[in-house]
């Protein structure tokens, strides 16, 4: 029987061999390199929608990496993006294990249900009423929202703008990459206020979009939502929201 790959054994990512993979396969790793690795948790079909191409192409990138599963692939990237970052190089599995370690099945549920009201509980610390205000105003001050989000943070973004029609204010949500992104920028308009998910390593998508909004958009319109208020994104914003 062909031995089965197991986690403790994911070899590194193998950067230096990303020139010698075939065209469609690069873009495949040029788009999980550039996007958040929130991105990263999504199906081979969506990852391979958003690097233009397709959800067996991206099997087969990992494939070619030396990865028997694109899960495997996945867990090499956290590895690589915390090394590359100036990080500890946490395993990110080794995350995961602890976080539901010694946590009986039948109390699962309820530890999730609590990490999110802590995390709620984080968010109104974090984020004071009179900012929050001000979000509110810009955007309700405005003709249109823009939702900008990809991977998971896209379904937040489609989510958001949703709710924003159902109250009877015009909303759209950005999701795609590539030339996808480049037919939603074309849409941009003038009295937009643009919020932007962006979590993370800094991300040249996001960039690009809030670049666009400052230059498309009126001015004070773009509101930055991340978990990281250093990062060089939120010194080209008008309010961020950590």
């Amino acid at each position: 029987m062909k031995e089965t790959l197991l986690p403790n054994d994911i070899p590194p990512f193998p950067s230096g061999a990303i020139k010698d993979l075939p065209a469609a396969q690069r873009k495949v790793i040029d788009y999980l390199l550039s996007a958040e690795p929130s991105a990263w948790a999504s199906s081979a079909d969506e990852i391979g929608k958003q690097a233009d191409t397709s959800g067996v192409t991206v099997v087969r990138t990992a494939q070619a990496l030396g990865y028997e599963k694109l899960a495997y692939l996945r867990l090499a990237l956290f590895q690589f993006r915390a090394e590359t970052a100036g990080g500890s190089g946490v395993d990110f599995r080794d995350r995961v294990e602890a976080a539901v370690a010694d946590v009986p099945a039948s109390e699962l549920l309820g530890k999730d249900a609590r990490i999110a009201r802590d995390g709620l509980d984080l968010l109104t610390r974090k984020v004071p009423g009179d900012v929050f205000e001000r979000a509110v105003d810009l955007l309700a001050g405005s003709d249109r929202i823009v939702w900008r989000g990809v991977g998971p943070s896209g379904f937040v973004a489609q989510y958001a703008a949703l709710h924003c029609q159902r109250i009877g204010h015009p909303s759209v949500a950005m999701t795609q990459m590539d030339r996808g992104l480049a037919d939603e920028l074309m849409t941009l308009q003038r009295k937009d206020a643009v919020v932007v998910l962006s979590y993370g390593a800094k991300d040249w998508h996001s960039e690009v979009v809030i670049s666009e909004a400052k230059a498309r958009a009126r001015k004070n319109s773009v509101v930055l939502v991340t978990d990281d208020a250093g990062q060089e994104l939120a010194a080209t914003v008008d309010l961020v929201l950590e």
